[in-house]
């Protein structure tokens, strides 16, 4: 007897001891054209031995990547896609080089609507072999907060500003900040510029980074008596009034991803960094270094500084 339900997509396994290509992310996935491919060049060496075929400079090969899935807050489990495997040729003082072309991965990412994980600036992007010839698992480590060691890509977690020093991001009340900053404010991380204590009432020391976290607790509650009445900006957050969807269980497959690339794109042009829930998500004006709104936070028709990322 058949089944119309969908078979679950057969998931590769990563094999080796090491990820055979690591690099982060500059520019997220969702400004790309459609139509453009997205480049990474790697290490030939790494690759060839799990290539069907030995290859000569300029030939090409068709590989099979698999995105990331439910292991990625956000990710649908999905069977490898095809990409391009070009070899370059070598290059002075060093061994050959190869090129992948993961446009297909990408725009399956970007425009499937059920797919909630974004690939944004300062992620970290990994290629690791599977135990089947050209074909390769790529995973994804998302950018933290350095203090409370949370997504700073994720609404739900509150604003994130872009220090102008390191270029990585820190969440405003992590970073003890009170208001929103304007375009012109500069912005500098904790971690470029340490803070003795936070200065944000409702600040969860115990979340904060690995040692010491005790203390910055007691220095927490101290801080919010002296700041009492003070306005707290981003302190505890905002009312959370959207609903959460909730899909359905299982691995469905949403395989009529082409054509909604550039809908999603729209939808998502402007945002710095995290994506919004579905049907839910805000148009930000696009600007370097902007930051992103919390989730839940009111929406006012003011358009965000240029620095908070979303």
């Amino acid at each position: 007897m058949c089944s119309d339900k969908k078979r679950k997509p057969q998931r590769l396994a990563k094999a080796g001891a090491a990820a055979l290509h690591t690099q982060a992310i500059s520019r997220p996935w969702y400004d790309a054209n459609p139509d453009s491919p997205e480049f990474i060049t790697v290490e030939h060496d790494a690759f060839k031995a799990r290539l069907s075929r030995e290859l000569q400079a300029g030939d090409r090969l068709t590989v099979h990547v698999q995105p990331p899935g439910k292991e990625v807050a956000g990710g649908l489990d999905h069977g490898p896609i095809d990409a391009v495997y070009e070899l370059l040729g070598g290059q002075p003082g060093g061994g050959p080089v190869g090129r992948l072309n993961l446009q297909q991965v990408r725009n399956y990412m970007v425009s499937n609507k059920k797919y909630k994980a974004e690939v944004l600036e300062n992620d970290v992007l990994e290629i690791w072999s599977s135990n089947k010839e050209d074909h390769f698992v790529m995973a994804l480590t998302k950018e933290v907060c350095p203090r409370c060691k949370k997504e700073t890509g994720d609404e739900a977690n509150g604003v994130s500003y872009i220090c102008d020093k390191c270029g990585k991001a820190e969440h405003a009340e992590c970073a003890g900040l009170t208001k929103e900053l304007g375009e012109d404010d500069q912005f500098v991380c904790s971690v470029c510029e340490p803070r003795k204590e936070p200065a944000v009432p409702g600040f969860k020391a115990g979340e904060a980074a690995a040692g010491g976290a005790d203390k910055a607790a007691g220095k927490a509650a101290a801080t919010a008596a002296k700041l009492e009445g003070v306005e707290e900006g981003y302190g505890s957050g905002g009312e959370e009034d959207e609903e959460e969807e909730q899909e359905e269980e299982g691995d469905e497959e949403d395989e009529e991803y082409e054509g909604e690339g550039k809908a999603k794109q729209a939808k998502s042009k402007g945002k710095r960094k995290a994506k919004g829930k579905e049907g839910k998500a805000k148009e930000v004006q696009q600007k370097p270094q902007k930051a992103k709104k919390a989730e839940g936070a009111s929406a006012g028709g003011d358009a965000m500084s240029k620095k908070q990322k979303k």
